[in-house]
């Protein structure tokens, strides 16, 4: 419950029930502990990235993370500050792409291919919430440029 002082015009809670309770105050993460965080799901990055090290596409995962947003902003000139990126997105993603290698790991024959279901998977966490079509490309174009790759108007 927010302070009394916060809208509403509600009165404190009398001592005996404020005893009862616990008081959390929350703030924001920095992105530095949003990356601290990240190498946490470092695992199926790892995994899905195999001649390369994982640390390499969990850090581009995460100048995605930080940086969508401004790119998109930049692109079509709307902002979205509804959609900020949280830890949510890093564990889905990291979901999709356990996901990947369990059902394809096997089937995948290059580098190239898994970099584009890498890009796939990325796309469909970050871009996919976009609500206008125009937003949604502007996204998948930083994406697959952040991974090094062309051919995202075709996704």
């Amino acid at each position: 419950m927010n302070p009394p002082s916060v809208g509403g015009g509600r009165t404190d809670l009398p001592p005996s029930l404020q005893n009862l309770m616990s008081t959390v105050s929350l703030s924001t993460m920095l992105d530095e502990e949003i990356s601290i965080i990240a190498q946490k799901y470092r695992d199926p990055y790892e995994i899905t990235d195999r001649k390369a090290p994982g640390s390499k596409l969990l850090n581009l995962t995460l100048k995605i993370h930080f940086e969508i947003l401004k790119e998109v902003k930049k692109t079509t000139g709307q902002s979205y500050p509804k959609l900020q990126p949280n830890l949510r997105h890093l564990q889905n993603l990291q979901a999709i792409l356990q996901g990947v290698n369990d059902v394809l790991g096997d089937q995948v024959k290059t580098q190239q291919q898994m970099k584009y279901l890498q890009a796939a998977a990325v796309s469909l966490v970050y871009a996919g919430p976009f609500p206008h079509e125009e937003a949604r490309r502007a996204a998948r174009t930083f994406i697959f440029k952040s991974l090094g790759l062309d051919g995202a108007e075709e996704w």
